[in-house]
């Protein structure tokens, strides 16, 4: 697990946030692993935000193969959009935060607010915040730290 990701996850949840995981997993449609291989992966996830006081509210993946031509795949917001109808969430108010840049991508389809993780070297050019890490941007948001 990345350092802090737990803690940081906590303290979103004090703020109110509810906290998704969007992932593409292609590999499994390309069946280089398995659902079970893909939910252990998201259990151990889980269980490790929970250790630490955190909550992730649910995992969403698109694990059809890459150039599957779906709706949910990342860039596309698919499953940014069904996350929101499904927990009447304001996306304008919510951030998508990753570190590719198709996360920011997605995100911005989505209408939310974007957090790139990494360099600024290596961000796209319409991100809304750089950060480091998701402990640092939560520090930089909220004045928290983990």
């Amino acid at each position: 697990m990345i350092d802090g990701v737990g803690q940081a996850i906590r303290c979103l949840n004090q703020q109110g946030y509810f906290v998704f995981v969007v992932t593409n997993q292609g590999g499994v449609g390309l069946g280089l692993m398995s659902q079970a291989d893909l939910d252990r992966i998201h259990e151990k996830l889980v269980s490790h935000v929970r250790r630490c006081g955190g909550v992730i509210h649910q995992i969403k993946v698109c694990t059809h193969k890459p150039k599957a031509g779906c709706a949910c795949r990342k860039p596309k917001p698919g499953m940014l959009l069904e996350l929101a109808e499904e927990y009447d969430l304001d996306l304008g108010e919510s951030y998508m935060v990753g570190d590719r840049s198709i996360d920011i991508e997605a995100g911005k389809n989505a209408g939310t607010k974007t957090i790139f993780i990494g360099s600024s070297a290596e961000a796209p050019p319409d991100v809304d915040l750089v950060s480091q890490s998701l402990a640092e941007a939560v520090e930089l948001l909220f004045g928290l730290e983990e």
